[in-house]
């Protein structure tokens, strides 16, 4: 399935932005790496996210996907895919991390979505 490129952005509804310039003072190329990978997504998300959680035109996704974040200690984000306006807004960032609490962010994405 062919996605039309979204446009994609980092507003104030979540805690992406503080966290990733954290990150990206600490480690620049990881952050870089990153920004890649969500300019991937933007494009196609088939194979560079996972989906979490939708309702209606509201979908929340993984970037990258959940395995990559826990099997390759990479950094991450969750991000809302609104294809009623085809926008992507960045809204949470991942650490690295050994292992993410999946059900705790299944439970926001829940939470935000309203389902």
């Amino acid at each position: 399935m062919t996605y039309v490129s979204y446009s994609i952005s980092s507003e104030e509804r979540g805690n992406f932005e503080e966290g990733f310039k954290r990150y990206a003072m600490q480690s620049p190329k990881a952050a870089a790496r990153l920004a890649k990978k969500l300019e991937k997504f933007a494009s196609d998300r088939a194979g560079n996210g996972e989906f979490l959680r939708g309702n209606g035109p509201l979908s929340i996704y993984v970037v990258p996907s959940i395995a990559q974040l826990d099997g390759e200690k990479t950094a991450g984000a969750l991000a809302i895919v609104d294809d009623s306006d085809q926008s992507i807004d960045v809204v949470c960032f991942l650490p690295d991390s050994q292992k993410h609490i999946w059900r705790d962010h299944i439970k926001w994405a829940e939470e935000l979505l309203g389902i």
